[in-house]
């Protein structure tokens, strides 16, 4: 392995780590891939065919208390015939090597279940060996298989995309299988598995309840072993998220955002 392949076998397991975006998924240790919300695009674009109103998200993440290693964030969703488009930029990393991503997706129900894809533009920059840009394609979908449990499943990279022509260095694939079960309006117990074809499986779980206005969400993952916690405050039409998580291995990181909904 060389240099190259080492340092970017480093940078993104640290990214699969954060590469769920949001305060709410962080707060539930990740297992976000059964939300229809404004990250869907990112999480699982199946599930953008679940979306019922349109959504304008933004936030900021630090990880594991590193100097420069940031995820800026900002997301959208709207109605169009036959489905939900969704849109999302975000940036992870510093001057010295980071990470731009812009995704365009689209779901569609069909029935009890919902199934769609996104395409995936990536910068890559690490000082010293410049600028890698490849496009990958995301898919997934989602299952209700009653009126309060639902399954997810998909693939993010299912391209297998290269960093460059003229090397073998691939960027990751993901797959992930999720589930979600919801007793009532206010109570949703989800868990997920993801697999990289380069490194080891993570398990995720984690519980969101709401009281009134206050929402509140924990979390837990292994590979390496993470605990979360997250609190949300629902304003009409705009909603507060904060998560925290401490990761074993890595350290600290805390997630904020804001999410406004076009519902009427």
């Amino acid at each position: 392995m060389n240099y190259l392949t080492a340092l970017l076998y480093l940078f993104t397991a640290s990214f699969l780590q954060a590469q769920s975006i949001g305060a709410r998924s962080a707060g539930l240790a990740h297992a976000s891939s059964t939300f229809g919300d404004t990250f869907s695009v990112i999480h699982n674009p199946g599930s953008l065919g679940t979306i019922e109103t349109g959504d304008l998200a933004t936030g900021y993440s630090n990880h594991y208390n590193v100097e420069g290693w940031n995820s800026v964030f900002v997301a959208f969703n709207t109605s169009i015939s036959g489905g939900f488009l969704g849109t999302a930029i975000s940036r992870f990393g510093d001057e010295l090597m980071n990470l731009t991503t812009v995704h365009v997706g689209f779901g569609h129900k069909l029935g009890l279940a919902a199934l769609g894809g996104a395409v995936v533009y990536n910068q890559l920059f690490i000082e010293g060996f410049g600028i890698r840009k490849f496009f990958q394609l995301d898919i997934g979908g989602i299952a209700d298989l009653s009126t309060t449990f639902s399954l997810s499943a998909g693939i993010i990279n299912i391209t297998q995309s290269r960093l460059s022509n003229k090397t073998d260095e691939f960027y990751p694939t993901l797959f992930y299988l999720g589930f979600r079960y919801s007793p009532t309006t206010y109570l949703n117990v989800v868990g997920q598995i993801d697999k990289s074809l380069d490194f080891n499986a993570t398990y995720k779980s984690g519980i969101e309840y709401q009281i009134n206005s206050l929402i509140l969400r924990v979390g837990v993952s292994t590979n390496p072993a993470m605990v979360t916690a997250g609190l949300g405050l629902v304003l009409k039409k705009l909603n507060l998220d904060y998560a925290f998580a401490n990761n074993s291995e890595l350290g600290s990181s805390q997630s904020f955002g804001i999410n406004y909904s076009f519902v009427k």
